[in-house]
């Protein structure tokens, strides 16, 4: 996989490369080849760089979450029987850079959630400690297919540099900790953007939304869909900002191999996360 995730960079590196020269070529460029390789040709132009930068607060809670053994018949829910933390505020931040149809994406997510519960309910009997992480570096790209008039629409492909990871630690009466992880490969997805924003403004302020959508290729399966829509303010020669509102839910299903009981089995976690979130972003 990883082999594979290096052919993608490779690949949109290439892209990248073909859209710095095709996007430099004019028609009449095309017609005559006596400035098609000379950089310094009046024919000659980079296509436009672009950067972006976002900041996101988000109210994210569970939406529901299983932990199941299935050669067992065990089945735990995530928020009544191991007490998981059912909302938390999380600050999500975003640097996007675009040449012509080409954007590399660097997004840092944070989604970690705690809880605890005793499982039985009976005293001096286990303590269950468990956490979610779904937190890092998450690396993407996005090729327009349609671009212009203020709309921007295509496909995306994202790379998760960390591994999700379940635990359940178990305290016993007498303080000796024991525990499960439940785990699985960084996940590589799919998906499509459209951002459009409105050509026609009020005072320079114009009306702004987005929809973004990505399936599972590789690794643990992470379906994640978003909206959201705001007002993008007069630009400057400093850029301008835009502040938007949205909702955004994620899916996360993976498996792993665990001993139970001394005994090797395979357990099975799946949780979906929703949240709303306010949003500023800074176009330059």
């Amino acid at each position: 996989m990883l082999k594979l995730f290096h052919s993608g960079c490779l690949a949109v590196v290439l892209a990248l490369a073909m859209q710095l020269y095709c996007g430099g070529m004019t028609t009449a460029a095309a017609q005559g080849f006596a400035g098609l390789f000379d950089v310094f040709s009046p024919l000659y132009t980079l296509p436009p760089l672009h950067s972006e930068t976002r900041v996101t607060p988000i109210w994210t809670w569970l939406i529901d979450g299983k932990a199941r053994v299935p050669s067992l018949g065990l089945s735990w829910d995530l928020r009544k029987d191991m007490g998981l933390s059912k909302s938390t505020l999380f600050l999500d931040t975003m640097v996007r850079i675009q040449v012509g149809r080409i954007s590399l994406r660097f997004i840092y997510n944070v989604r970690d959630f705690k809880g605890s519960s005793d499982f039985f309910a009976v005293q001096d009997r286990p303590i269950g400690e468990t956490r979610l992480d779904y937190s890092g570096w998450r690396f993407g790209s996005d090729v327009d297919l349609i671009q212009g008039n203020g709309l921007r629409l295509g496909a995306n492909v994202d790379y998760d540099v960390f591994q999700p990871s379940f635990t359940a630690t178990f305290v016993e009466a007498d303080l000796v900790a024991r525990g499960k992880k439940l785990t699985d490969a960084s996940p590589m997805t799919v998906g499509f953007h459209v951002v459009l924003t409105s050509p026609v403004n009020l005072y320079g302020v114009a009306g702004t939304c987005e929809a973004r959508a990505r399936w599972p290729v590789l690794g643990a399966h992470v379906t994640e869909w978003e909206l959201c829509g705001g007002l993008r303010l007069p630009e400057s020669i400093w850029g301008t900002v835009a502040l938007r509102t949205g909702y955004r839910r994620m899916s996360l299903e993976f498996k792993d191999r665990i001993l139970y009981n001394g005994n090797p089995a395979s357990a099975e976690f799946e949780v979906a996360v929703g949240g709303w979130f306010g949003e500023m972003v800074y176009y330059y």
